[in-house]
């Protein structure tokens, strides 16, 4: 006999027979919830997950630069600045939509469906009124900005805003399943119906439009993936009135203050975006934003599809010090070992990766494009501290610290500002690097982590990279310089790589690091072949 539906602290939402209806039409709502399956294998789940969103990256990588190689021909730099103006309101919305929820979903290690329905209905409320106040803050932007434009682009934006809000829980709930094979199929289709529209209404002449109604089509298509994939849904309002009262505090009480984190950093991140669309409006933010963007795309490509893995793995491992220890370590130094190069290779191919990008009108995002790099280095040990907070749910903790280092980057910022978009860009970096160290030591105090675990990730990527790029920087005057530029970039990046492994073998303790990694991605395509057959 079919049991009635109970989770933790709750009592059955529903008799056996509409169970049985429901279930029969979006399938068991606690398979949705089940962790139990992935602690035997932990490890495993997690490489396989980090392959598959890599993989998808890599997807998504070809879309976003050949999208921007288009676009970016086709609009002008006034086109970026616009929608970069709005991006300053909307990315806030997007820190407050979800309100920390789904990530709490991920940590906690127990969940009932009638505290998930809660949450979503709890979400949607909310997202209701962040929709409402984007609508009615737009007369000031406007007015700040001096751009009438921004008044209908925030409006329509808006609509994009308030889907966000009917799928955060079921983002939420495939991160900590780990169906990362379900959000790399969701990240890759929204990125490429985003970049068909943005470039066929570019093509039309649509100009900003172009880019406005890219970023609206990723998030309609976002969404109506992750209900079409996550099967869950939330029991009625009505049905939730009828049940006694469920503890939410711990879930919301994490949210709230990951919230407020995100809040701060936001502020820190974006107040030199502010201050240049302020001081020397849209065309001069659209160069600014192009350089902090593709300066930064390099650690996103990691760090936003891994973060979901991270966490989830391990939060799975709190009750185990040196388990965790072992994986955190596995995964710092997969992030920097990658990164690193990357953005050292950029820094030093700054002028041949703009002409590439974006086009020759373009090249006066140079200086910014190698400064940025360098804020963008500092900004992954930054964010791979945010990984220790949110997986061993330190949020208070994390909290205390963006209470300190969001003035500091404020001030750095202000203090360039006499300089132009050139020193507010020097001044944010500066202030990152002056955060880095203390920002590892304050997170780590509490934690079963040292310092000396992530340092001892970091350097070999590091001073490999530094090595690497200062070596390639001696070279550029004697290396040839032949077209196709494709060419020419693919040959550098060869010669770079090339050096990059050969430095890292010859270090000590090196070849036993690179084999490491290596025994892990064979131990996880064995395991899957197991599994397979």
């Amino acid at each position: 006999m079919l049991n009635r539906l109970t989770d933790m602290n709750d009592t059955p939402l529903d008799s056996p027979s509409r169970w049985r209806r429901r279930s029969h039409q979006q399938g068991d709502p606690q398979q949705y919830l089940r962790v139990d399956h992935l602690r035997d294998d932990l490890g495993h789940h997690s490489v396989r997950s980090s392959a598959v969103m890599l993989a998808s990256n890599a997807v998504q990588l070809l879309v976003a630069v050949g999208s921007i190689m288009v676009l970016a021909r086709l609009l002008t730099p006034k086109d970026f600045g616009l929608l970069a103006m709005v991006s300053v309101l909307t990315g806030l919305v997007h820190v407050f939509s979800d309100f920390g929820l789904p990530l709490a979903v991920v940590h906690q290690s127990q969940v009932g469906h009638s505290q998930i329905s809660r949450l979503f209905w709890l979400n949607f409320n909310w997202n209701m009124c962040v929709a409402v106040f984007i609508v009615a803050v737009a007369p000031v932007m406007v007015w700040f900005f001096d751009e009438p434009s921004l008044l209908t682009i925030i409006v329509v934006m808006a609509l994009g805003i308030f889907t966000v809000g009917l799928t955060n829980l079921h983002l939420g709930l495939l991160h900590r399943q780990m169906r990362f094979g379900v959000i790399s199929l969701m990240e890759a289709g929204s990125a490429i119906a985003g970049a068909v529209v943005g470039i066929v209404l570019a093509w039309q002449g649509a100009g900003y439009w172009a880019l406005v109604f890219q970023q609206l089509t990723m998030l309609l298509a976002r969404a109506g993936i992750l209900w079409s994939a996550c099967r869950w849904r939330p029991a009625r309002r009505r049905e939730l009135h009828l049940q006694p009262g469920v503890d939410l505090h711990a879930l919301v009480s994490y949210g709230k203050r990951t919230t407020q984190a995100r809040f701060l950093n936001y502020i820190g991140d974006n107040f030199d975006r502010v201050l240049v669309a302020r001081l020397a409006g849209a065309t001069q933010l659209g160069l600014y934003y192009n350089a902090h963007h593709w300066s930064f795309f390099p650690i996103n490509q990691l760090y936003l599809p891994l973060k979901g893995i991270v966490i989830a793995g391990s939060s799975r491992l709190q009750n185990n010090p040196d388990q965790y220890r072992a994986y955190m370590r596995s995964v710092f130094l997969a992030l920097l070992a990658i990164a690193l190069p990357t953005l050292g290779f950029v820094c030093t191919n700054a002028h041949d990766v703009v002409l590439f990008l974006l086009g020759p009108q373009w090249l006066s995002t140079v200086p910014l494009l190698r400064i940025f790099t360098l804020a963008a280095t500092a900004d992954c040990v930054r964010r791979s501290m945010t990984w220790i907070y949110l997986s061993e749910g330190q949020t208070k903790r994390r909290l205390h610290w963006t209470l300190i280092s969001t003035p500091l980057r404020i001030m750095g910022t202000l203090l360039g500002a006499s300089w132009g978009a050139i020193g507010i860009a020097t001044g944010y970096t500066i202030a990152s690097w002056v955060l880095a160290y203390p920002s590892v030591v304050f997170c780590l105090k509490t934690s079963p982590l040292r310092v000396r675990d992530f340092w001892s990730a970091a350097w070999r990527p590091a001073v490999a990279g530094l090595q690497a790029a200062l070596l390639l920087l001696a070279l550029q005057s004697v290396l040839p310089s032949f077209s196709p530029l494709p060419l020419r970039l693919a040959f550098h990046a060869g010669g770079f790589a090339l050096v990059y492994v050969g430095l890292w073998v010859i270090m000590p303790g090196g070849v036993q690091s690179a084999k490491a990694m290596i025994d892990l991605l064979k131990a996880s395509r064995l395991k899957a072949a197991e599994i397979k057959g």
